[in-house]
């Protein structure tokens, strides 16, 4: 079996495209906590009402409530249906305010149309 088998949800299809031009504003160069692990289970302490300490955090990019990966995954999946023609999509932009790739003034358009640079 393989890791995507096992991992599939249709959660992802259940996003329903808003349907009209937007942008998605975020910044990921914070440090995001994106597991924990603990050395025993935490429900033992926490039925004595004791606060357990996770033992190991692995970390990933974000703002430093949320992953990366979990606030992009809807702007690419509705640029994927607008690029694919899908009914009724409109177009995408992802503004990621701290990156130093393709650095703008402004995440406003001063015209209506996206660029070739640009996600859409």
């Amino acid at each position: 079996m393989c890791i995507r088998d096992r991992s599939y949800t249709t959660r992802l299809d259940e996003l329903v495209n808003p349907e009209v031009p937007i942008s998605m504003l975020f910044y990921s160069h914070l440090q995001t906590v994106q597991q924990v692990k603990y050395n025993e289970s935490p429900k033992i302490s926490t039925d004595q009402e004791i606060i357990k300490v996770a033992d190991e955090k692995l970390f990933y990019p974000g703002d430093s409530k949320i992953t990366r990966n979990s606030f992009v995954i809807p702007g690419y999946k509705w640029s994927w249906e607008y690029q694919n023609s899908h009914p009724d999509s409109k177009p995408v932009k992802m503004v990621d305010l701290c990156s130093t790739y393709n650095v703008k003034k402004t995440a406003y358009d001063k015209n209506q149309q996206m660029l070739s640079n640009e996600y859409h």
